[in-house]
């Protein structure tokens, strides 16, 4: 199971006015890091992603056999996750905020 949750903080705001301007802020893809170094994680392990934003990582882990959790502040920006979410899993798996 993944789960995506809303830690909110001071800043948080300056983070969701960022989300709700543009879609997908920094993409859809994982960040190069990442991606890279995917096989440096065991198979089939839990991941905790910090800072997540719109799920781009997660979302990356999660289809790559992970158990994720997704951490975030910006409320708009873990919005984007679970939409993203919902069109990329459909009904197999819910995350939690």
């Amino acid at each position: 199971m993944s789960e995506l949750k809303n830690l909110e903080t001071p800043g948080a705001l300056a983070w969701d006015e960022r989300y709700d301007k543009e879609a997908f802020h920094y993409g859809k893809e994982p960040n190069d890091f990442l991606r890279d170094n995917l096989t440096l994680i065991p198979k089939g392990g839990r991941v905790l992603c910090l800072a997540e934003g719109e799920g781009r990582n997660a979302i990356f882990l999660a289809r790559s056999g992970f158990k994720v959790t997704a951490v975030d502040r910006a409320r708009k920006g873990l919005r984007g996750a679970k939409n993203r979410w919902r069109d990329d899993f459909g009904g197999l798996s819910s995350p939690s905020a």
